[in-house]
């Protein structure tokens, strides 16, 4: 990766990426493959949940799929870290227990089949999680169970990625090299340059070395990482008794950097998370030579995530428009764009602007504390010269309308109007609204915005309710309204980004309880989507 880097990030990125989002589930499950004799196929489960848990229930919204197959002889409970690590951040993550003993020796080939027969259990019909899958999947696996990633890899057509964990060669009649060219998919190979179990014909770089030129692939060696500690392998295990070697460098050290990277990964192409491409960028590039040995083939996905919405702020002057100013701030305050005062006589104008993802408030002002309104209310006079009147007058050859009130609109590229006002509100007045993948969405902060902006709304004035705001650990969200259709719930954070989705059945959304305490303190909007309405609300976690 060939990019100048201006700042430096730290090794412990893991720490700030794998903020847990939820609670942990698990769950113990079988499936039968009927294409092979109803062959059963058994595996642990990890998950987003509700609470933590053994058979907790799934918490609300759609997460991707990951299979993760495990190496020769090596208990799942080996590979808790990839548990925790994901089903907190939002995926599911299955591993099957099959192929698991060490005599007789494992068939390769029917553990690649099973790895490739759960990825389409998880995201089918027959998924035990219905309504929560997101509908993009990973292959992974370490060492036997990588190697295995790769056969699956090159025949299954529903895998969106690959992610390997020094993977091993795998026994006739599957091969992983041979599978390689096959292979369609982007792919992230990681290996260990301390690593003695597979480090020799069959390795890694190998498989890499196969691949074809796209799309897009990378293979990152760890400085002195070891084969066992892409697991937990600690004392006694299978794996280490096969590690006739040592020099490794601290087993949490080799943790965060495989998990900082293969999240970044996934968060890119398993959740359409640009920035998450770009960061990965940034961390290989930042610590090639120093924590790891990179290289790269085919075309990078991504090179900028920095497009912005294009919006028109229109303005329809009252008679004194040089006491109109606006500002748009962001999340945090600071103004991004700004205009006014306006000239005496300019009856409207429009002003361009492009925005990128983010959160924002449009403050329109007015000097003489009357709003977009005269301070005088008689008749209105048109067609006529009225300045002589105090009222008005003919500006630039255009008859001048006096005592109208004015308004102003801000409006998408489509025309769709995203806030608006105007009128007789005093010395300034606040719409708010986001842009959310380069598309601004409507944000309603107050009652009247909902009369006016949705106007066939029919429920109660009090709508769509926070409490408590600020927050520090439930967020209770009380809505009260004609539903007709199911409802969508996304968290946004202050760029936009959405960091969570929940989709609930049009009578389950009366009143949601909503654990925030695992949230950073800051700035956040809950965004709801019901009946071609999309509303969207402020609140403070402390």
């Amino acid at each position: 990766m060939k990019h100048i880097i201006s700042f430096t990030i730290s090794l412990f990125i893991f720490a700030t990426l794998a903020t847990a989002q939820f609670q942990v589930g698990t769950q113990s499950l079988s499936v039968q493959d009927p294409s092979r004799g109803n062959r059963t196929i058994g595996y642990e489960v990890c998950y987003p949940a509700t609470t933590a848990g053994t058979n907790a229930a799934i918490a609300a919204g759609q997460f991707p799929v990951i299979v993760f197959g495990h190496g020769f002889g090596i208990a799942i409970s080996e590979y808790d870290v990839w548990c925790d690590a994901y089903a907190s951040k939002g995926y599911i993550i299955a591993f099957p227990t099959t192929e698991g003993s060490v005599f007789p020796f494992p068939n390769h080939e029917s553990f690649s089949l099973d790895m490739s027969f759960l990825i389409d259990h998880l995201l089918g019909a027959s998924t035990p999680f219905p309504g929560s899958i997101l509908g993009t999947s990973a292959i992974m696996g370490h060492s036997m169970g990588g190697g295995a990633s790769w056969a699956a890899a090159a025949t299954n057509p529903n895998i969106t990625t690959m992610v390997t964990l020094a993977a091993a060669e795998t026994n006739a009649p599957v091969s992983s090299i041979g599978a390689a060219p096959n292979i369609t998919i982007p792919t992230l190979t990681l290996a260990g340059t301390s690593d003695c179990v597979v480090q020799n014909g069959g390795a890694p770089i190998d498989m890499y070395n196969a691949l074809p030129a796209a799309p897009y692939h990378v293979y990152l060696d760890i400085i002195g990482g070891s084969h066992c500690q892409f697991g937990a392998a600690s004392g006694f295990s299978i794996c280490t008794t096969g590690e006739f070697c040592g020099g490794f460098i601290p087993i949490a050290d080799q943790h965060n950097q495989m998990l900082t990277s293969t999240c970044l990964w996934m968060d890119y192409y398993l959740k359409d998370d640009c920035q998450a491409f770009l960061d990965l960028q940034t961390y290989i590039d930042t610590n090639e030579g120093n924590l790891h040995n990179s290289m790269e083939m085919g075309t990078e996905p991504v090179t900028s995530c920095t497009a912005c919405a294009a919006m028109d702020l229109n303005f329809n002057f009252d008679d004194n428009p040089q006491q109109t100013s606006w500002e748009i701030l962001d999340a945090n305050g600071a103004a991004v764009a700004s205009g006014g005062t306006y000239n005496m006589g300019d009856i409207s104008t429009v002003e361009s602007l492009c925005l990128p993802d983010g959160c924002y408030d449009l403050v329109v002002s007015d000097s003489g504390n009357d709003g977009m309104c005269p301070r005088r209310t008689s008749t209105v006079l048109t067609g006529i010269n009225i300045a002589t009147l105090g009222l008005g007058g003919v500006f630039n050859g255009i008859p001048r309308v006096g005592q109208m009130c004015g308004d102003y609109t801000l409006t998408d590229a489509n025309g769709n109007t995203i806030a608006s006002g105007g009128g007789r509100f005093g010395t300034s007045e606040t719409n708010s609204f986001c842009i959310v993948g380069g598309v601004p969405q409507l944000y309603v902060n107050d009652d009247a915005n909902y009369a006016r902006q949705i106007p066939d709304y029919t429920g109660t004035t009090d709508a769509f309710r926070l409490y408590p705001n600020p927050v520090d650990e439930v967020l209770n969200i009380q809505f009260e309204g004609n539903v007709t259709t199911d409802v969508q719930l996304n968290i946004m954070d202050a760029t936009g980004k959405s960091i969570r989705m929940y989709r609930y059945a049009t009578d389950d959304f009366s009143n949601v309880q909503l654990p925030v305490k695992d949230l950073n303190s800051g700035i956040y909007f809950a965004q709801v989507i019901f009946n071609e309405k999309i509303i969207t609300k402020k609140f403070v976690i402390k």
